[in-house]
């Protein structure tokens, strides 16, 4: 049985459309205050956001966190050096000095992983 605390309230559970006269604003709103509520899982590297503990499956998860981590750097540092085509669309490449260089180079590795992991 489900703990009558853990239960979510009723106004938090979604209603039916039958009585809306608008659908697809009742749609927006209901979108618009879930994005609102939404937090971000993403932190700067993936072992940030990796849930931690002292069992087997986290130093697993804790070492594939690491591994995608220096696979992406790896693949960041290729493309601020090799500059493929599709790197344009993250905008020119910071100076080696310049503050947004390690921002710029984490989408990057992000992008670069993605497009190694899906063939593109």
């Amino acid at each position: 049985m489900i703990a009558r605390s853990a239960r979510p309230r009723p106004e938090c559970l979604p209603r039916p459309l039958a009585g809306a006269e608008d659908i697809a604003a009742v749609l927006h709103w209901r979108l618009r205050h879930a994005a609102t509520a939404a937090t971000p899982l993403i932190g700067r590297t993936f072992a940030e956001f990796s849930p931690t503990g002292d069992d087997e499956t986290s130093a697993t998860i804790a070492a594939v966190a690491a591994a995608i981590d220096a696979r992406s750097d790896e693949l960041a540092m290729r493309v601020l050096t090799e500059q493929p085509a599709w790197a344009a669309e993250l905008g020119p490449p910071p100076d080696a000095g310049d503050a947004d260089v390690d921002e710029w180079c984490r989408r990057a590795g992000i992008v670069a992983g993605y497009r190694e992991a899906f063939k593109v």
